[in-house]
């Protein structure tokens, strides 16, 4: 059931259905939040009653703007919201750039984040100029704009995060270095995306997670192939030559170092490194 405001008098949703919809959004919102698993599809549901939401403010906004006789001008206090956002969304390119961790150089961060820079002081002031100029026009221009601005995050997102947040960089060094015909384990992580760019299926060791519950269906040879725990990789380790293995730059390649002292590193970036472990 929808949460309903206290008492008789009528709270900032403004009845049954803006309270049904706002806890719609509200609880898949708080609940994926929470949760340490986090995927895409997880967040669709929310967009439904967002945008029956912003869809009430708009028309809203173009009510109180008549009643009011404003003409074709939108005063300063209706537009600060808008003002507020643009100027966040312009602040927020720049926060790599102080991170403690995985800050990027200034010379190598500006051309990337220009476009989204430009495209939020545009609209401040373009959707206003619009309906000043037509009288109307002025939602169809912050859609385009903000479609825009979208599209304009997408290279520097994917430049900052593909590193260390994306498998696609360390998939392509296996296609490189890792023969087809040749088993790849993954080594306390499972990243679900090597086996998607490769088309090969990787044995995890240790990291089974939240496929444990699979992977306890599965015949007992199948799992002691695909699902191993570190001392039944390290026996394997020791008892053949060459295989190859990816994990992450933490402990975990520090103790692959310890156990493989004939360990050679093929590749390796800030997050992921790809090496051939052999006995000596």
């Amino acid at each position: 059931m929808a949460i309903r405001g206290v008492g008789k008098k009528e709270r900032w949703f403004g009845g049954d259905e803006k309270r049904f919809l706002w806890t719609w959004f509200g609880l898949i919102l708080l609940f994926f939040s929470i949760s340490s698993s986090k995927l895409i599809p997880y967040i669709a549901p929310v967009f439904l009653p967002v945008a029956r939401l912003f869809g009430h403010l708009f028309r809203r906004y173009e009510e109180r703007l008549e009643k009011r006789e404003t003409g074709n001008f939108v005063p300063l206090r209706y537009r600060w919201p808008g003002i507020f956002q643009a100027a966040l969304f312009m602040a927020a390119p720049f926060v790599p750039l102080f991170l403690r961790e995985r800050a990027v150089a200034w010379e190598n961060w500006w051309p990337w984040i220009i476009a989204p820079i430009v495209i939020q002081g545009v609209l401040i002031f373009l959707p206003n100029r619009v309906r000043m100029k037509s009288g109307r026009g002025w939602f169809a221009a912050i859609y385009l704009l903000f479609a825009m601005f979208v599209l304009s995050l997408t290279p520097p997102v994917a430049r900052y995060l593909a590193p260390y947040k994306s498998a696609y960089p360390l998939s392509q060094a296996i296609r490189h270095h890792v023969p087809a015909d040749a088993m790849l384990y993954q080594y306390g992580m499972s990243l679900y995306g090597i086996d998607f760019y490769t088309h090969r299926r990787t044995p995890i060791v240790d990291d089974i997670g939240e496929v444990r519950y699979g992977s306890e269906q599965l015949p007992a040879a199948e799992r002691e192939r695909f699902f191993l725990t570190s001392d039944a990789f390290f026996r394997l380790v020791h008892a053949t030559s060459g295989i190859y293995c990816a994990t992450e730059n933490d402990e975990k390649l520090e103790r692959l170092k310890k156990e493989t002292p004939g360990l050679r590193v093929l590749w390796h970036n800030d997050a992921y490194s790809l090496m051939q472990l052999s006995r000596s």
